[in-house]
């Protein structure tokens, strides 16, 4: 039961961990658009 409940904390933060990544690749990709277009 322990054990179990060890593995989904960790997928859970996996998951977690994922999502914040792929939100900072977006706000990076935005962020560099925008000076893109400041500069153009």
């Amino acid at each position: 039961m322990k054990a179990c409940l060890l593995i989904n904390i960790q997928h859970t933060q996996e998951a977690h961990s994922t999502v914040q990544q792929s939100m900072n690749h977006i706000l990076t990709h935005k962020v560099t658009y925008m000076v893109t277009r400041k500069l153009a």
